[in-house]
């Protein structure tokens, strides 16, 4: 290739789009070159002569490794967001029972407005710590 050869053309790419797939293809294939396309990055290699089944083959196989690949990054967030979950519950439960305290500690008052200033406290302490 006039310019570039094949690994600076891969750098530039992934330079580009860390997340490309790119599957190098040279005409002076070797056991070296391959492992060093790799190394740099390539999902994966094809020497010519090629067929093209094979090309298709490599091809789809990239295209179902980065869809796993995102749906295991989707899973590890799903995972975390769950585990944060119950500590966000857990921190309002506690905040709720705060604020009930104060309000059950003050003199005369009754449930019904017992119960609604809690609320209004607890809504407030939401929004300052953006639960």
């Amino acid at each position: 290739m006039p310019g570039m050869d094949g690994t600076e053309l891969l750098a530039e790419i992934l330079r580009r789009n860390s997340r490309a797939i790119v599957i190098l293809m040279t005409a002076f294939g070797s056991i070296e070159a391959a492992v060093e396309a790799i190394k740099f990055g390539a999902t994966d290699y094809v020497s010519k002569p090629f067929q093209m089944q094979d090309v298709l083959f490599r091809v789809a196989r990239a295209l179902k490794e980065k869809n796993l690949e995102k749906r295991v990054a989707d899973l590890e967030n799903e995972i975390r967001q769950q585990s944060a979950a119950p500590l966000n519950f857990t921190r309002t439960i506690f905040a709720l029972c705060a604020h009930a305290r104060q309000d059950a500690c003050a003199p005369r008052i009754n449930i019904k407005k017992f119960y609604k200033q809690s609320l209004r406290r607890h809504k407030k302490w939401q929004q300052q710590h953006k639960i």
